[in-house]
C-alpha cells in the first residue's frame, strides 16, 4: 500500500519500504535533537520548536477565553469558558463510553473551537493587520493537536 503525502504541493508516494530506507539511511528529520535514532519504519516529524508552537497556540486560546468571558460578563451572559489547563474530559469530550469512545460524534467543545476560529479570523496584530492565514491554521492545529494528546477519546478510532 502507498500513502500520498503532499510537500509543497508536490505529491510524494511512500511505500512501506521507502520509510524503512529513509530511516535506515539515518535521515532523522529532527537533527537538532539529542534523541536516539528512530526505529526503522518511523519518521520523526516533530521539530524542536513544536512544543513552543503548541504553547503559543494555547496562549492564543487562553487569550480568546479571557476576552470571551469578559464579553459574557459585560452582557450578563451566565457562561464561562475554561482556560486550556482547566478543561476537563467531560467539557471537551462529553460522555465517554466504557470502550473509550465518545457518546456523541460532536464533542461539546466544538462550538467553542468554532468561536475560537472566528476570533482568529477577526483578530488583528499590533500593527492592525490581520493574522496571516497560515498563522491562523497553526494556532488551530496546535490547539487541536494538544487536545487530541490530552483527551484520548477525541482520537478514538475503534477497538483494535
Amino acid at each position: 500500500p502507498c500513502q500520498k503525502i503532499f510537500l509543497r504541493s508536490r505529491p510524494l508516494l511512500l511505500t512501506d519500504n521507502s520509510t524503512d530506507k529513509m530511516s535506515a539511511a539515518g535521515n532523522n528529520n529532527n537533527k537538532n535533537s539529542n534523541a536516539p535514532p528512530l526505529p526503522i519504519g518511523e519518521l520523526n516529524v516533530l521539530s524542536t520548536s513544536t512544543p513552543k508552537g503548541y504553547q503559543t497556540a494555547l496562549n492564543r486560546y487562553d487569550e480568546f477565553v479571557k476576552k470571551q468571558n469578559e464579553l459574557f460578563a459585560e452582557n450578563g451572559v451566565n457562561t464561562v469558558y475554561p482556560k486550556f489547563n482547566d478543561l476537563t474530559e467531560v467539557y471537551v469530550c462529553g460522555e465517554v463510553l466504557a470502550n473509550g469512545s465518545m457518546l456523541s460524534s460532536t464533542p461539546p467543545i466544538a462550538p467553542v473551537l468554532s468561536q475560537f476560529s472566528q476570533y482568529l479570523f477577526e483578530e488583528k496584530k499590533s500593527d492592525g493587520d490581520p493574522l496571516a492565514p497560515l498563522v491562523q491554521v497553526q494556532y488551530l492545529s496546535g490547539v487541536k493537536s494538544v487536545l487530541f494528546k490530552k483527551f484520548k477519546p477525541l482520537a478514538y478510532t475503534g477497538d483494535s
